[in-house]
């Protein structure tokens, strides 16, 4: 007994002897530059509908006759379909154009028009002459989807201007 007794306390005199050595300290990384700040309530994105995208709805020659190309998305969150909004444009030759749009070709009249809920959008081709055909090239849209908190504080931006939309929500 006496040997555990003295072996212990040989022990704990020995590991009480050792002490730890400090290292040198190193030194500080450089700050980053800050970036632009963003807009987590507002996101966007292009889109393009291809002519195989499009499926005839109704039947032609009737006034509910159209083609509809659907988008899915999980950005259209049951809270922005509830109290935000969706904003889309008709993007060509570097213009932007809100839906709904009017385009005038040879005769006839094409209306784009869309509706959106949770999960998606759904994009609408119409022509004047109830003869709707489909669209043949590839069509470019982008969607701004804006959550109601940061509508509310934006309430004199034009909505109809993507660009002013653009630069409101700082969008890239």
């Amino acid at each position: 007994m006496k040997k555990i007794l003295l072996v212990a306390i040989s022990l704990m005199v020995i590991f009480s002897g050792c002490k730890k050595e400090e290292g040198l300290d190193g030194t500080n990384g450089t700050n980053g530059k800050d970036g632009a700040d963003g807009n987590a309530n507002v996101k966007s994105l292009n889109i393009t509908i291809n002519p195989s995208d499009w499926q005839a709805v109704g039947n032609s020659g009737e006034a509910d006759f159209k083609y509809v190309a659907s988008y899915d998305t999980d950005l259209i969150t049951k809270d922005i379909a509830d109290n935000g909004v969706v904003l889309v444009f008709y993007y060509n030759d570097g213009a932007n154009f809100q839906l709904p749009i009017v385009i005038t070709y040879d005769g006839y009249t094409r209306y784009f028009n869309f509706m959106y809920g949770e999960g998606g959008i759904a994009i609408t081709s119409k022509d004047s002459d109830l003869l709707s055909v489909k669209p043949t090239a590839d069509i470019d849209f982008r969607i701004v989807i804006i959550e109601g908190s940061a509508l509310a504080t934006k309430s004199n931006v034009n909505l109809s201007d993507y660009n002013e939309v653009k630069k409101a929500f700082n969008l890239e």
